[in-house]
């Protein structure tokens, strides 16, 4: 495989970007990773085939990709005649997209974490010139722990979930419809961690599935076109040695699957701020003093607080305010002993009330629409045990 030096028209691009986290890789001699490479077998066997421009590339927490190899061309048959040099020369390429591969899985991300969508739009700008051949393979479990994707504090339950994620993503642009566009898409190893991480149930899977066919396909063009996205069921198999990289892994934020015992203290936002105000009023600190009081007697207990507003207010402001109300929320609880192990979300927009309206937070109204709204306009403090 050589270096492309003016790629021909109509020739086809494809760039492979690989999951070097550690949920992925592993994390020790004990521990060894998962090997994507055999489950790439018949992709990249396709992607010589047709004689593509290749980049690739190892990406983790950050959003800066680590290209391996950039502007390869895979053309074993250009300027060979000779049907057997043609063979032996494509040949050569397989095995050297094949090694390239190999070496980007073995390299070490340089922050800890996944950042799936930063790797999805980063491969979505490699197209410029590419003729009709446009193609984005990413070999990753899917764990994305950071940004509007950030699975840490997913149920892993229900497609609702799934909805807000992608509403989320699209209200902050994290994705846009020309993220990928005419770029087809496969995902490769979806809820296949490596050994001695948190495993998924079948249920929990078909559910991280769907959420990225969902986000891959929020990032083409709609209508929708078959085979723009596709994640096959590939297995990946365990790795036959650890990662041999002389340099130490950062450690990365852990997605337990939701199987951890939680714990949820819906706060009305009407009793913590006044209206339109990330300010957490002084009246509300006894309920948050409670609740800190019962978490301080946890042990290794992870916080997460969920921001939400209803769909009156601004919707330009509706994400922000919630981040900052959550943010509010987080500070006090800080304030109160709760140091460690906190993390804030805003959500924006509520999509329903989680609790029957007659139970909704009591402010005083006899309205049941007004008590929805309240119910809505929330912040959630989740523990999880």
């Amino acid at each position: 495989m050589s270096r492309d030096v003016g790629a021909a028209n109509g020739q086809g691009r494809t760039v492979i970007l690989v999951d070097t986290s550690a949920s992925l890789r592993g994390t020790s001699p004990t521990t060894p990773g998962r090997d994507g490479g055999r489950a790439l077998t018949d992709l990249v066997t396709r992607v010589v085939a047709d004689k593509d421009i290749v980049a690739v590339g190892a990406f983790g927490g950050s959003s800066d990709i680590a290209w391996i190899r950039q502007g390869m061309t895979t053309d074993w048959a250009k300027g060979i005649a000779n049907g057997t040099n043609r063979n032996n020369r494509r040949q050569q390429a397989l095995d050297c997209l094949t090694a390239t591969i190999t070496e980007t899985r073995e390299s070490v991300p340089r922050q800890g974490g996944t950042d799936v969508l930063a790797a999805l739009r980063a491969g979505g700008t490699g197209f410029a010139d590419a003729g009709a051949g446009r193609r984005l393979i990413v070999l990753t479990d899917g764990l994305t722990t950071s940004g509007c994707a950030d699975l840490r504090p997913a149920g892993f339950r229900e497609d609702s979930e799934i909805d807000a994620v992608s509403r989320v993503c699209l209200e902050r642009q994290e994705i846009t419809e020309r993220t990928l566009a005419s770029v087809r898409t496969v995902l490769v190893g979806l809820g296949q961690p490596a050994e001695g991480q948190p495993t998924p149930t079948a249920a929990q899977s078909a559910w991280l599935k769907r959420l990225w066919l969902r986000l891959c396909t929020d990032a083409h063009p709609t209508p929708a076109v078959e085979g723009d996205c596709v994640a096959p069921d590939t297995p990946l198999t365990n790795e036959s040695k650890a990662p041999t990289a002389s340099v130490t892994p950062p450690a990365d934020p852990v997605v337990r699957f939701g199987q951890n015992r939680r714990t949820t203290y819906p706060l009305s936002q009407v009793a913590l701020f006044a209206p339109g105000s990330p300010t957490v009023l002084r009246q509300a600190r006894p309920q948050l003093e409670d609740i800190a009081v019962r978490v301080r007697s946890v042990p290794g207990a992870e916080v997460q607080v969920h921001g939400y507003v209803d769909p009156r207010g601004d919707p330009g402001n509706n994400q922000q305010l919630s981040q900052d109300r959550a943010d509010a929320v987080k500070a006090v609880l800080g304030e109160l002993g709760m140091t460690n192990n906190v993390t804030a979300y805003g959500h924006g927009v509520a999509d329903d009330c989680p609790q029957p309206i007659a139970e909704a937070p009591n402010t005083g109204s006899t309205n049941a629409a007004d008590r929805e709204l309240q119910c809505r306009r929330r912040v959630d403090v989740v523990v999880i045990e």
